[in-house]
């Protein structure tokens, strides 16, 4: 494959709530030199790992400065774009976490409600029996939306007599479809859960699924038109869409949707995604959502301000951490109501990461927006999550000059 780079320096202006310092941060030109050599520096390792192309953008001194770069192929023949749309995978999990605290605002729903009184008879038989004792009828919104109801994940976790899922989905049924209430079933056939609800955090894209279905009984709409109706029209995201459950918006800025791919590590195939479009049908409320860089700087803007709400206290509760996630990934890292919280030597840092390498992030103590999408699901030593905290060391130094 020919690989090309290609990068653009662009510059945004808008106001931002106040970060956590004492002065707002004040960065010269040297930074955006440096984190331009970064990223060069990690675009040497991308061929060893399967990477055909990836995304990385960052917004700083209240979003006037920026750098933004793409690498590679977005499919083949097409080079990498800027502008491209991209699948976000589990970081659009914040979406259906922000439709559910709008539902709250508006009186449709309390984060206690059992979910039982929205979910279907059949589909809550059985979802959770744990240890002989069946608690299915115990499982709140509230335990959905910060992992806490102990519902094993359908897409990684190990199953009982049956291939695990994603397995089963990259060697053989990439054009399968896979309805929510499909992937539940299947996680109360094959797996097992994990505790009992609200004693600790599990993470559970089933869970998520439950939650976008929650959405639909509530709105009388499909999840895709929540999305359409309460984000991507009401704020403006106009290069988003839910892939296979509507249809995709043409990207009008020259750019395409790029391919994200599966790795397989024993065979050493990469699968396109982009030509399995039902591929994305297992993810529902799980993080389906492909969008472009500015789309998503204008998101993560709109949910680390509170406008994407009336009140805000509702981003507060969003942003509060709830649980430690750190057997994830690392010590220090939380999760609120759909978003992870890094509460380490910079401070806070919120956002979200998605099984392709992605992260969407917000660190209040440098003022900056990180956006890193890597399109792979597999590799072997590169991880977007360890990247974006190097980030953060780089602007730790600039703000200590």
């Amino acid at each position: 494959m020919n690989v090309k780079k290609v990068s653009l320096c662009i510059f945004v202006t808008g106001i931002l709530f106040s970060c956590n310092n004492d002065s707002d941060p004040n960065y010269d030109e040297t930074l955006a030199i440096e984190l331009s050599d970064y990223w060069e520096s990690y675009t040497q390792k991308f061929p060893d790992e399967n990477i055909n192309s990836a995304y990385f953008a960052i917004f700083y001194n209240n979003n006037q400065d920026s750098i933004v770069e793409a690498y590679g192929e977005s499919m083949p023949g097409n080079t990498a774009n800027v502008n491209d749309q991209l699948y976000l995978a589990s970081t659009g999990k914040m979406l259906c976490s922000t439709v559910i605290m709008q539902l709250m605002e508006e009186g449709l729903l309390s984060l206690d409600d059992k979910i039982s009184k929205y979910i279907s008879a059949e589909l809550m038989d059985g979802l959770h029996v744990y240890k002989g004792k069946d608690y299915s009828n115990e499982i709140t919104i509230k335990q959905l939306l910060e992992h806490s109801s102990g519902i094993p994940d359908f897409i990684f976790d190990a199953t009982s007599g049956h291939i695990p899922f994603i397995e089963n989905l990259i060697n053989n049924n990439l054009d399968s479809v896979w309805t929510p209430q499909e992937t539940i079933e299947f996680s109360k056939k094959y797996q097992t859960p994990v505790a009992v609800p609200g004693k600790k955090h599990y993470y559970t894209d089933t869970g998520y699924n439950l939650l976008g279905l929650i959405i639909e009984n509530i709105t009388g709409k499909s999840l895709a038109e929540a999305y359409r109706e309460r984000i991507f029209v009401r704020y403006g995201l106009t290069q988003s869409f839910m892939p296979y459950y509507e249809t995709p918006v043409k990207n009008a800025a020259g750019g395409i949707w790029a391919n994200t791919y599966f790795y397989d590590s024993n065979t050493g195939i990469n699968w396109g995604e982009v030509d399995h479009q039902n591929v994305f049908s297992f993810e529902f409320g799980g993080g389906n959502w492909v969008a472009s860089i500015t789309d998503i700087h204008r998101y993560l803007r709109l949910l680390t301000e509170g406008n994407a709400f009336n009140n805000i206290e509702t981003r507060n509760q969003m942003l509060t951490e709830r649980l430690p996630a750190g057997t994830l990934i690392i010590d220090d890292l939380w999760y609120g109501y759909g978003m992870f919280i890094f509460d380490g030597k910079h401070g806070k840092i919120y956002g979200h990461g998605g099984a392709n390498n992605t992260w969407a992030a917000y660190i209040p103590r440098y003022d900056a927006y990180v956006i890193i999408v890597l399109n792979q699901v597999e590799t072997h030593s590169i991880s977007s999550f360890f990247m974006l905290r190097e980030i953060a060391n780089i602007f730790e130094s600039a703000f200590r000059k």
